[in-house]
């Protein structure tokens, strides 16, 4: 009997999904001076055009870091199932001691520590990470070979990138040694499409001729106006 196993895109649908930075990628390194040790993924419309998006979790996993942090905001660190990693170490050729996924920067998280989750199972949001950093709207991604503190960053130097290879796989080769699949229960919450003129929503009066944009994201609503401000009366 053969069977199919079946993981889920961290951003759907995955067409709409571009790279704003590879891992280790040199233009990063030119920029700002430290190695990338990670992925940075947007929408192929860009800018904040993600905000607030729904991010889902990989692979089935227990949820082992959850917490806010200077410059990347919130963050989630997932750590796969047994049986997850040593697939991922046999199909990538790594020895791995623990498979372990950061979600940096998002908007709200969903979970929390000690939490089993399934893969497809909703996480948070896409966000900015710390107001102060200015930065643009994106998820910063990361796949670990061992437990590293969760706002782990090694830096800019030989020795960084070094430590970089030896801790990290790269996203881009992990998401392609996978099997996907589209179950009912996998699919992305999607966008809510909010009523044209005044609507209410959770008691107050909402003025959609100001462009409103609804998002669910597991048990949070997030509401963005591409104009001007809502209004609640």
């Amino acid at each position: 009997m053969s069977v199919q196993l079946v993981f889920a895109y961290p951003i759907r649908p995955w067409k709409d999904v571009k790279l704003d930075a590879a891992f280790l990628d040199p233009a990063y390194r030119a920029r700002f001076g430290a190695h990338h040790p990670g992925v940075d993924w947007n929408l192929r419309s860009g800018g904040d055009s993600d905000l607030g998006k729904p991010v889902y979790s990989l692979f089935p996993g227990t949820v082992v870091g959850v917490g806010w942090y200077r410059v990347w905001g919130n963050n989630v660190l997932v750590r796969a199932e047994d049986w997850v990693r040593d697939l991922v170490a046999a199909r990538m050729r790594r020895s791995i001691k623990s498979l372990e996924l950061l979600y940096a920067h998002l908007h709200h998280v969903d979970v929390e520590q000690g939490q089993t989750v399934q893969a497809g199972e909703c996480l948070g949001s896409i966000g900015k990470g710390d107001p102060a950093a200015g930065m643009a709207a994106h998820l910063h991604f990361e796949a670990r070979t061992l437990s590293l503190p969760i706002n782990d960053w090694p830096g800019g130097s030989p020795a960084a990138e070094r430590r970089i290879r030896d801790t990290r796989l790269n996203p881009h080769e992990l998401i392609t040694c996978l099997t996907y699949g589209d179950r009912p229960n996998l699919q992305p919450s999607g966008q809510v499409v909010a009523p044209a003129g005044l609507f209410t929503f959770e008691g107050a009066v909402m003025d959609n001729r100001a462009g409103l944009v609804l998002n669910r994201a597991g048990t949070k609503l997030w509401l963005r106006c591409e104009k001007d401000e809502p209004r609640g009366n």
